[in-house]
């Protein structure tokens, strides 16, 4: 079944697909860094988003890239020899720093 915009008026119909865009995009690439309490980058820390299940390690400088994420979610981040910690995300334009605290 699919839909027919026979009959709609132009301006209605490019609000209908500006709508349903906008309502499908909200799930954004996110950036952010693990460090230790003095700011020193964690290697291969494990970032997973708990809504989505979408996990990612840490590169060297402490930064990681993970697909699907909305301001709500929570991501684990969890290292060897520190603490695991759960964010939630509040801002997708900055890249955040997250502090592990050592065991």
């Amino acid at each position: 079944m699919g839909i027919s915009c026979v009959g709609m008026p132009m301006k209605q119909i490019l609000s209908f697909f500006f709508l349903f865009g906008f309502f499908n995009s909200t799930a954004q690439n996110y950036k952010g860094r693990v460090t230790d309490f003095q700011l020193l980058p964690i290697e291969q820390a494990y970032i997973i988003n708990l809504k989505t299940g979408s996990h990612q390690h840490s590169e060297a400088s402490g930064y990681f890239y993970l697909d699907d994420v909305e301001i709500g979610d929570s991501i684990k981040i969890s290292h060897i020899g520190f603490e695991s910690e759960v964010f939630v995300i509040s801002n997708l334009n900055k890249t955040s720093t997250y502090k592990l605290t050592e065991k």
